[in-house]
This record gives C-alpha cells, structure tokens and sequence, in this order.
C-alpha cells in the first residue's frame, strides 16, 4: 500500500496533543482499520493508535470536543456498502473504538464539523442516501444523530462531496463550509 493511500479519506479528530486519523482508502475497492495518531509536539512519524472496529472504512468523516473523537459514515468494506455507524474514541488514550450509533443517513465522502458540544456531519458523494441532509448530536449523549435540515443547492453538483467546515471555536454558533 502507498502511503499517501493510508490518509486518503479519513475520519480526522484532534485534540491539543494529538492528530488522529482512522480508517482510509488502503486499494481500490478496499479499506484498512488501523489509527495512526501524530503527536504535535514532537511532528513526525506517525504511531498506531489502534483499531476501527467492527469494520473497515474509507470516506468516514471525524471530529472531536478535545477529548472525544468521533468518526462515522464512510464505505464499510466488510459489507460493501455506504454505511451510517458512528464509532467513539478517547484521543488521550490509544486502544480500540467504541460503537457510537449511527448518522441520520448513510454517507460517503460527506462535510463533518465540531466543536466543544457538536458532531456534524452534511452532504456527500451524490449515491449517498443522505446528500442533502445535514446532521448533528452531542458528544455527550451519542445514538442516532438528528436532522437539523437540509443544505442549500444539495443534490445538485454541488453537493458537499468531501467537503469539510470549521467552526468559530469555543462558543460559537456558526460553522463554515468551504
């Protein structure tokens, strides 16, 4: 496998320590399960982080509150299917991942977005079930995300694929497409 391969559509979650990615497009018609973290300080070779369980992934999307990463959606190469399972992690702590319940909608090469309360997901690849949709829920609580809307121009071809947004930081209400 190529390298640069292994960070091609990953769930990404950081914190002020860590970067993580998990999951990725490993060939074609395939994916891998590993998490690699970087650590910031020292910026170098990556270290495995662990295990995406209970699938291999490609085009999941991530984000984390600082302490609590969650990546979801994506190919699930087990099944070969567009999929809307969410899985938690803690980035502080290196070991395996936590099933977190599902998007509103299955979804590959969607947006995702978070912040100190939020995980977001919106769009994605047009054959995805939830391309128009936009999606939240609380890190705290997990389970099924909800619907918050639909994204303007959606279904057309501008339809967020791998498309990713930023937020304002701590206590902001806003979040930015791109």
């Amino acid at each position: 496998m190529n390298w640069y391969q292994m960070w091609n559509y990953t769930g990404k979650m950081s914190n002020q320590t860590r970067f993580v990615n998990a999951g990725g497009y490993a060939n074609w018609n395939a994916a891998h399960s590993m998490i690699f973290y970087m650590t910031a300080a020292t910026m170098g070779y990556t270290t495995n982080w662990g295990a995406s369980v209970p699938y291999s992934v490609e085009a999941a999307r991530g984000g984390s509150d600082g302490t609590t990463g969650i990546y979801g959606g994506g190919y699930n190469a087990n099944v070969w299917a567009t999929t809307s399972l969410k899985n938690k992690i803690t980035i502080a702590t290196a070991g395996t991942t936590t099933s977190w319940g599902n998007l509103y909608g299955s979804r590959y090469k969607a947006g995702s977005a978070s912040g100190a309360t939020y995980f977001c997901t919106f769009g994605g690849d047009h054959n995805s079930s939830a391309n128009t949709n936009w999606d939240y829920e609380t890190f705290a609580t997990g389970g099924t995300s909800s619907l918050a809307g639909n994204l303007e121009g959606g279904g057309s071809p501008r339809y967020n694929d791998n498309c990713d947004a930023i937020d304002g930081g701590l206590g902001s209400s806003r979040i930015v497409l791109a």
